[in-house]
């Protein structure tokens, strides 16, 4: 996302989305600079999943820098069935352009439900129990 030229987001509908339901949200960002950009910036991603909204930590970066890439993670609960994820990279880069930020390995996944994990630890005890059993009666 480099603001110099182009300003808007980076968008995507995702829709199948579960009324609700928390999904997370991970990806890599990394803050740089044009080799010739010799000035400071302070640099981050606005991060909005429909009407929820999210901010990296700003990144202080010394001229032509880069930050090296960086992990990052959220949730967000679902409002609708269908939903705009996006990116805005924000920051004050060199000269007063914005700035200019990479983004990659982008995820988002459902967050099991607590009572997904009972279920689940009640349906490995059962499959134990019946090992047992069987083993037992051989």
């Amino acid at each position: 996302m480099d603001g110099g030229y182009a300003t808007g987001s980076l968008s995507q509908q995702i829709d199948n989305l579960t009324i609700g339901s928390t999904y997370k949200l991970t990806f890599e960002w990394a803050a740089s600079q044009f080799t010739d950009a010799n000035l400071a910036s302070v640099q981050s991603l606005d991060i909005t999943f429909g009407t929820s909204a999210w901010s990296t930590t700003p990144i202080n970066l010394d001229g032509k820098g880069f930050s090296g890439w960086r992990t990052a993670t959220t949730t967000f609960v679902a409002q609708n069935t269908s939903q705009v994820l996006s990116f805005l990279a924000n920051g004050q880069g060199p000269n007063g352009l914005p700035p200019f930020t990479l983004l990659d390995d982008v995820r988002l996944t459902v967050v099991p439900e607590p009572s997904s994990y009972a279920a689940w630890g009640t349906m490995a005890l059962i499959g134990f129990a019946a090992v047992r059993r069987a083993r037992r009666s051989r």
